[in-house]
């Protein structure tokens, strides 16, 4: 069943009150039997975690740490909500996930095992077999006890998933990106009628269990297609969408070149032909992390200016000796421009109440700003802040920047799009890797001397990214640059770059922060 190849492309939303600990905010509760286990074990299958939560500020870092504490490192977390509201409706809305698991989930939460066996059928075939071997009735339930709730998820699940694949591809031939590890399914038989599938005619023996390399090293690959009886005329091996090679045989065995390749995910497929024969196909897909290790970079202040601490920041530009900044929160979220020197406002615009600002960047004398999770961004005439036209998009919207020709976007993923200005069209997706892996939460972007300047969110790093081949280049740490005496109850984190192209200057802040800072960035000696 290719889909279950698919589903480790899934983004699951795990709710932490209630599904990892037990309830008892604001306070953190006692662990759910297996939670961590199941949920290290599915990350490590390549399933992309994401923390949802009520928390926010202290709680939530208190949340995250707690996991980290426990083996567990989150590819999102979901952004704070000051205005939080206890609203089940309203919180599913709040993330794009594909899977919601929480206490509350459809047919009551059916417990980790139940989850487990859900989502990674092919352990359960392993399982079972040992099960038949040994003579037993049920090995794993014995481990983790009984339950019949989860068959009602089962359903869902294949209900969300019903058999669509998901597109890979890499930055150099502008190809839309997924960023999981694929594990290969086995060609074995299953006593589940539920998890059922015929036997496959091409087996991948390599690459096989641990698909993560390294992108310049070479890729080893091998694979059966057929058998004695039954050997194709060719065998077509595809990397993406390109012709890898042409093999004869049923028994294909060579390396991918990787040395060209971009970061990210990328897919291997072998499709046999033969006269008279069927068709066959199979794919897995492998993730390229950066062969290059960030270069370690800190800060110098240079100069401090004054900033507006009830401003949101999530967008910052400087331009002709103003700041062009967009501010967040529902009720409160604005565009304005003010004097650098002295912080005064010269203009500002509200946006409507409902909605939550995010970045902004400015083009051909038009300033765009994009929302959160409505999918809507406006355009603006730059002189007079009127409106000029709205524009929709299909993920969260976070951090905006331009190479001037460009619009280039964040979402909180890895991913960053490059968009057409008048449509907002997607015209590339560049994932974003370091030498450990995807670097997730990629929040206000800055364009500088031809590279990508990115606040990493929830944390007090900026890394900068080569837009060529989403390899991150240097990671730059400004811990401490506010200092804390400086902080109030509601200061926040680190967000908002902004680039002075005529003068090389670039300048700093944060969400209700008092101060902007203009800085260096200099390696750690």
């Amino acid at each position: 069943m290719e889909m279950f190849n698919d589903m480790m492309n899934l983004r699951i939303a795990v709710d932490f009150d209630g599904t990892i600990v037990e309830h008892k905010y604001p306070e953190i509760g006692e662990v759910k039997l297996f939670a961590f286990e199941t949920l290290k074990a599915l990350q490590k299958k390549g399933f992309r975690l994401i923390l949802w939560t009520f928390r926010a500020g202290r709680e939530l870092e208190e949340a995250v740490e707690f996991c980290r504490k426990n083996g567990l490192e989150f590819y999102a977390v979901n952004k704070n909500y000051p205005e939080e509201v206890f609203d089940e409706e309203t919180v599913s809305r709040k993330i794009d996930a594909d899977i919601y698991i929480d206490d509350k989930n459809l047919g009551g939460f059916p417990g980790w095992s139940e989850v487990w066996k859900m989502l990674v059928p092919d352990e359960m075939e392993q399982r079972n077999e040992m099960i038949r071997k040994q003579g037993k009735k049920r090995l794993f339930g014995g481990l983790f006890g009984k339950g019949r709730s989860g068959f009602v998820l089962n359903l869902l699940l294949l209900f969300l998933l019903g058999g669509g694949t998901l597109p890979a591809g890499g930055c150099r031939n502008k190809d839309a990106v997924k960023k999981d590890t694929v594990t290969v399914q086995e060609d074995t038989k299953h006593d589940n009628a539920l998890f059922s599938r015929p036997k496959k005619k091409i087996v991948f023996l390599r690459p096989k269990g641990e698909l993560t390399f390294q992108a310049g090293k070479p890729v080893p690959f091998e694979l059966t297609a057929g058998d004695s009886a039954d050997v194709p005329d060719s065998v077509v091996l595809y990397v993406d969408d390109l012709r890898l090679g042409v093999y004869t045989g049923n028994h294909v065995q060579g390396e991918w070149d990787t040395r060209e390749a971009a970061v990210g995910v990328h897919t291997l497929k072998a499709v046999s032909y033969g006269e008279g024969k069927k068709q066959r196909s199979k794919a897995v897909h492998v993730v390229l992390t950066s062969d290059y290790v960030p270069e370690k970079m800190t800060y110098e202040v240079v100069k401090v200016y004054p900033h507006d601490r009830k401003a949101y920041t999530q967008g910052l530009v400087y331009e002709d000796g103003y700041i062009y900044e967009g501010t967040g929160l529902r009720g409160s979220s604005t565009l304005r421009k003010w004097e650098l020197e002295s912080g005064r406002v010269i203009e500002s615009r509200n946006l409507p109440p409902d909605l939550f600002g995010e970045g902004i960047c400015i083009l051909d004398d038009k300033i765009y700003q994009l929302t959160w999770t409505s999918r809507t961004g406006f355009v603006y005439d730059k002189k007079t802040f009127s409106l000029i036209r709205k524009l929709k998009y299909a993920t969260q919207g976070w951090g905006l920047t331009t190479d001037g020709e460009y619009l280039i976007m964040s979402d909180g993923t890895n991913n960053l799009y490059y968009l057409e200005p008048k449509y907002f069209s997607v015209k590339r997706r560049v994932s974003v890797y370091d030498d450990r892996g995807p670097v997730s939460q990629l929040n206000e972007l800055e364009y500088i001397d031809g590279t990508i300047y990115a606040n990493v969110y929830q944390t007090d790093d900026i890394v900068r990214i080569d837009p060529s081949c989403g390899k991150v280049l240097a990671r730059i740490s400004l811990r401490g640059i506010l200092p804390r005496k400086e902080y109030h109850s509601d200061t926040d984190v680190l967000n908002g770059i902004a680039w002075d192209a005529q003068g090389k200057r670039i300048f700093v802040t944060g969400k209700n922060w008092p101060k902007l800072f203009e800085v260096r960035f200099v390696p750690v000696h």
